[in-house]
């Protein structure tokens, strides 16, 4: 699998990288910046409480060898109500550039590529909770999400789904949790 791609911005060169642990101070740091330090108040990030990041999908974009952007993912469920069936999903967040470099393309070149990566891995559907304006343009929509409930969350019409594989929607439906490993039931797509 690639471990990079390169953009070219005028005379700057953009590459996308895997995040490694180096990145963290400075991705905390871009995301501060970008949705302020309130931001782990949001319900969205109690899916991620207690939960690592799918390591393989999380990149950075970097402008002449210094952050200006991260995308991470997240392993997180769709418990049904009725027979409390669980679907592993992907949360896609947070998604960050530096406003400084917004409009060049990092945050479509950061989405793109970790989707084709998260297929290539067999995941089939990811969430997020997001401007559904700009997130249309990578296929997310509330269509795919009508069936699912993320707890806390004031505007259900943000929670978006995208299907990385082609009619993954149809089994999304149910009460957004955090995942983890150790938990009974934990279904993967067939």
């Amino acid at each position: 699998l690639f471990t990079w791609l390169s953009v070219v911005r005028a005379s700057e060169m953009i590459e996308i990288r895997a995040e490694r642990p180096h990145h963290a101070e400075n991705i905390e740091r871009l995301l501060d910046t970008v949705f302020g330090e309130g931001r782990r108040s949001k319900a969205v990030y109690s899916l991620r409480n207690g939960v690592s990041p799918i390591e393989e999908l999380c990149h950075v974009a970097l402008v002449d060898g210094e952050l200006h952007g991260a995308i991470r993912f997240w392993p997180i469920q769709a418990v049904s109500t009725g027979t409390q069936r669980r679907i592993q999903l992907l949360l896609l967040g947070p998604l960050a550039v530096d406003p400084v470099f917004q409009g060049a393309g990092i945050g479509r070149a950061l989405v793109e590529y970790s989707l084709i990566l998260a297929g290539w891995r067999g995941h089939r559907a990811a969430v997020l909770v997001g401007d559904p304006a700009y997130y249309s343009r990578f296929h997310f929509d509330r269509a795919g999400a009508r069936e699912l409930k993320l707890p806390g969350e004031a505007d259900q019409e943000r929670l978006l789904l995208r299907e990385i594989v082609r009619g993954a929607a149809a089994d999304c439906q149910g009460t957004l949790v955090s995942a983890s490993a150790e938990m009974p039931g934990l279904m993967r797509y067939p």
